[in-house]
């Protein structure tokens, strides 16, 4: 059992992480192998992520000091992996589907972005959004292309122009 003092350092800490987070990712772990867990937290804390085995009642009481007071604890169900996203919430969220599909005991439950509670569903979605540098690539593609095809299109006529004076030339 946990002394109220540790209870009250985890919750402080907790509180600090969700001021920093830009979105939250809850998952349950029932029957997840700790060196499985291992891998993913790594993989999360490449993409700037932490996940942290939390209890329900610990999470509660640092989500309402915060200001949420949804009540989520019923959509949270076993042992729960708090996913806390400190940058870009896309690559996380890619990062938990994908290992969803690869262990079967790892379940998404939903998340928290912008104060509101995310379905897993939603989670799935903000998973199959393309990076952050791909979106930029095809706004850089969409801006270059039509002035692009437009000196092409002028180039190609100029040249079939130079080679019909040059054959009238040539008779």
């Amino acid at each position: 059992m946990i002394s109220k003092d540790k209870k009250r350092e985890i919750v402080k800490e907790l509180g600090e992480d969700l001021g920093k987070a830009t979105a939250l990712y809850f998952s349950s772990i029932n029957g997840v192998k700790t060196t499985e867990l291992n891998n993913f937290k790594a993989k999360l804390k490449e993409v700037g992520g932490k996940a942290k085995v939390m209890k329900k009642t610990l999470l509660d009481l640092a989500l309402k000091r915060k200001g949420l007071e949804e009540d989520w604890r019923e959509k949270l169900e076993g042992s729960i992996l708090v996913n806390f996203v400190f940058e870009d919430p896309l690559s996380p969220a890619k990062i938990l589907k994908e290992f969803s599909k690869q262990n079967k005991n790892f379940k998404i439950i939903g998340g928290l972005l912008d104060k509101k509670f995310l379905t897993a569903d939603l989670v799935e979605e903000l998973a199959n959004i393309p990076a952050k540098n791909v979106l930029y690539g095809r706004l850089a593609g969409a801006i270059y292309l039509p002035p692009y095809r437009l000196v092409y299109s002028l180039k190609s006529n100029l040249f079939r122009l130079a080679r019909v004076i040059n054959a009238i030339g040539n008779k």
